[in-house]
């Protein structure tokens, strides 16, 4: 157990990319019928903004993780993000790339830097699909550090490896490489997931303060994670869809996860940082 008088360190990460990028629905069907096949604008800059807005309330930062094919329909939230002192990093370029070729994912990896952001120090693999083979890659093109691993137990057809650490690690990688991860953060105890994004608007509430709260009492480190489409108003209901994709989006999501934050900044000697500002921290010394 974290001793109570020492820092604990909680990172709150948004996922940057629209809603027809889930894989809870199949997305081709419902772009092709009732979008005329032509991917519909979203409101990812307002909702960029009221993100944004949030976080300015209470004083914190916070890790965006952009993908690059929203970054270049949206190219002015990549600006707001910055200038507003938060951190951006990649969350790749397509969000259906799944890793079969790893040149192409370094292609990805230039793109990004090219047209989106030049000095990314993080990534996280879309729908949290942990990538061993594609850490040497990141590696080799500057990145420091990833955050996709889920240390749950597998769910099957999505993600999960109960073996991994809860805490922030290093994978040795090749030629004396290493790269630091940050583990998207679960029940230390039963190893559920739901330290956000759907689990924060489909179970209990408390379910997920529970998962962030026993984190930092017990590691000294959690990451929240939500979507900004989540907190979008703007969702669409269409036959094919299941209900629970956007169930409690829009005002809904934005008070739980507004609650969350009040109830996490409570916590004794709690630090809300991104990413970035850990990688040079002491919590890392141990990794």
């Amino acid at each position: 157990m974290q001793d109570k008088n020492k820092e604990k360190y909680l990172t709150i990460t948004v996922d940057v990319e629209e809603w027809f990028h889930s894989n809870w629905f199949d997305v081709d069907h419902i772009i092709y019928n009732y979008h005329d096949g032509v991917f519909p604008k979203s409101d990812v800059v307002s909702s960029i903004n009221n993100i944004i807005s949030m976080f300015d309330n209470f004083g914190i930062r916070a890790t965006f993780f952009v993908l690059g094919g929203t970054a270049e329909r949206y190219p002015s939230i990549v600006d707001s993000i910055k200038d507003s002192g938060h951190e951006i990093a990649s969350h790749g370029y397509y969000h259906d790339w799944h890793g079969a070729d790893t040149e192409i994912f370094r292609t990805h990896l230039h793109r990004f830097k090219k047209n989106v952001f030049s000095h990314p120090k993080g990534f996280r693999f879309p729908n949290y699909i942990f990538i061993s083979n594609a850490l040497n890659v990141l590696s080799e093109e500057g990145f420091l550090y990833d955050s996709s691993m889920v240390p749950s137990f597998n769910i099957p057809g999505w993600y999960g490896d109960p073996t991994e650490p809860l805490k922030p690690h290093v994978y040795s990688l090749e030629q004396n490489h290493g790269i630091l991860e940050f583990p998207i953060s679960v029940s230390p105890f039963l190893r559920f997931p739901g330290a956000g994004g759907w689990f924060l608007r489909n179970t209990s509430f408390m379910w997920t303060y529970y998962v962030i709260a026993s984190q930092l009492m017990k590691n000294g480190y959690a990451n929240i994670y939500f979507h900004n489409w989540e907190i979008s108003s703007n969702n669409p209901s269409h036959n094919g869809i299941p209900f629970h994709v956007f169930r409690n989006t829009g005002v809904a999501m934005m008070k739980r996860v507004i609650r969350l934050i009040k109830l996490c900044k409570k916590i004794e000697n709690v630090k809300i940082i991104p990413f970035e500002d850990l990688l040079d921290h002491e919590i890392n010394e141990t990794c």
